[in-house]
């Protein structure tokens, strides 16, 4: 069948050809894709591992003011959760950049996952914010004990969804 479709078609004229002339500005060819940076991603991810290092790190670090380290580790966190919506909102951008050179299905997937590390930080946030009013009784841990494992948590969530988008963001 497929011989006698090959058979039976004509050579096309300059007419049916100019058809297509179109079709450079509808499907993302390689030559016309728009620039797209990494920068940003790889920034928040530096941001995400000095917030890890300051979450394993805090006695350490603000041993000369041990009585302020859990308040300092909450400011800490919501000065993550701004950087993280400031973040956010540049990822969108490039996600949206994105579906605007044709690759609609693709950028559907990572619209889910440049949302995600913000909602985490947010998570992690309020479980901060549950610790530091209720200060729960734990025998085997401290409130900063507390407090860093949920940073660090926060941190290891974020850049392994940060991750995911890097690897997929390459491959656009």
């Amino acid at each position: 069948m497929s011989t006698e479709r090959h058979a039976s078609s004509t050579p096309t004229s300059p007419e049916d050809n100019a058809m297509f002339l179109d079709i450079l500005h509808e499907a993302p060819l390689f030559g016309h894709r728009k620039s797209r940076s990494l920068f940003g991603s790889i920034v928040y991810v530096f941001v995400l591992a000095g917030y890890g290092v300051l979450a394993a790190g805090a006695p350490w670090i603000f041993h000369p003011i041990k009585s302020l380290i859990p308040p300092l580790l909450c400011s800490c966190d919501v000065i993550l959760l701004v950087v993280t919506g400031i973040f956010q909102q540049y990822f969108v951008y490039q996600v949206q950049k994105i579906r605007l050179q044709g690759y609609y299905s693709f950028s559907q997937k990572l619209k889910h996952i440049v949302r995600l590390p913000f909602a985490i930080t947010a998570y992690g946030t309020a479980a901060m914010l549950l610790v530091m009013v209720w200060k729960p009784h734990i025998s085997i841990l401290s409130i900063s004990t507390v407090l860093r494992i949920i940073m660090l948590i926060e941190a290891i969530c974020a850049a392994s969804f940060m991750s995911v988008y890097i690897g997929e963001f390459l491959y656009v």
